[in-house]
């Protein structure tokens, strides 16, 4: 019984991650972000970017457009991890971490959502 009372206290104690967790968390998701960027969304939008840019002359308009396609993905890419893998994306799988509430329990949908539009 005793033993028992023991565990669940390990399991229900909350670390934080230090700074270098989250920095190295922040590097791998990265790298995989851009990965799948590189291999996968390019190739698929390579001819539909050709339609897009040839509606505007003006080049700020198309990078405009370029950042805001990439910041809809990159928080897209983040929600759906942290959400389908309750609090985790690569980096935090990596270094053992998730994101949690105060209380220990596992972000909801609207947390994932809300911590990848901050990023």
């Amino acid at each position: 019984m005793e033993q028992e009372s023991l565990l669940t206290d390990l399991e229900t104690r909350l670390v934080p991650a230090s700074t270098g967790q989250r920095f190295v968390n922040y590097i791998i998701d990265l790298i995989v972000y851009d990965v799948v960027v590189r291999f996968v969304i390019d190739p698929l939008v390579a001819s539909g970017n050709n339609i897009i840019y040839s509606q505007f002359a003006d080049p700020t308009v198309l990078i405009f457009i370029n950042q805001l396609f990439f910041f809809v993905l990159y928080t897209s890419y983040m929600f759906l991890l942290e959400t389908i893998f309750k609090g985790k994306s690569i980096g935090k799988f990596v270094t053992g971490t998730r994101a949690v509430n105060e209380d220990g329990s596992f972000i909801s949908t609207r947390t994932a959502l809300l911590r990848s539009l901050s990023r």
